[in-house]
């Protein structure tokens, strides 16, 4: 008898880190986490078969927030969602009314595109959902699934046996730096801030000097 592949959900900010390949330093280069690694884990595991991947179709569009993403080519941008391991959920009315659900339930700063992932992976009945954002980690097992129970959040990992260590991935460091994630100070409008806002939901809790080798050579703003 065949062996399900076991559901995981991933939100946009997930996607993102496997599509920049994002390694985060702390203030003197030191890695502090290996994000590409651990997603390119989960990939494998999923292309192996044992995994599948549950998202929203609000992904598609929603990796686009970050400056690096929106700077890839859109063909590029496409061939990450075109795999057979990968669901694509629609956003329709049963998530809509679920995600508001979530968003009146007063949870502290949990924004509409938030709820949305939250929603879709709790009626997906995905076993994990997999972020990098500290708002939604801070839910885990505080969420109803469908089946009614609770839905864990965790950073990537393909769970089982430990998978082997990818090759070649320290060779592919992206020039981005992400210095500048958390300085909402310095935004100038008030969409710049909220860009800034949901940049560092997704840094680590390491020091506020930490940075993304995605965005290490950004040129400077004039």
């Amino acid at each position: 008898m065949a062996i399900s592949p076991r559901r995981v959900y991933w939100d946009a900010c997930t996607w993102i880190a496997l599509i920049q390949e994002e390694k985060i330093r702390d203030d003197k280069g030191t890695l502090i986490e290996d994000r590409a690694t651990m997603c390119k884990s989960v990939t494998s595991a999923a292309k192996a078969g044992a995994i599948e991947i549950v998202t929203s179709a609000l992904s598609l569009v929603e990796v686009c927030k970050h400056p690096t993403v929106r700077s890839e080519k859109e063909d590029r941008l496409v061939e990450f969602f075109e795999n057979d391991y990968i669901l694509l959920a629609n956003l329709d009315r049963y998530v809509g009314e679920r995600a508001r659900s979530l968003m009146l339930a007063g949870y502290s700063r949990l924004k509409p595109p938030d709820a949305t992932h939250l929603a879709t992976a709790a009626i997906s009945n995905s076993e994990e959902m997999h972020t990098f954002d500290r708002r939604l980690l801070d839910l885990s097992g505080l969420i109803d699934k469908a089946d009614g129970t609770k839905l864990k959040i965790c950073k990537p990992d393909p769970g089982g046996e430990p998978m082997p260590l990818l090759e070649g991935l320290e060779d592919k460091v992206p020039d981005v730096d992400a210095s500048e994630f958390g300085a909402n100070e310095e935004a100038e409008t008030e969409e710049e801030v909220e860009d800034s806002e949901e940049a560092a939901e997704c840094t680590p809790d390491a020091n506020p000097g930490s940075t993304s080798d995605a965005e290490a050579n950004e040129e400077p703003k004039a």
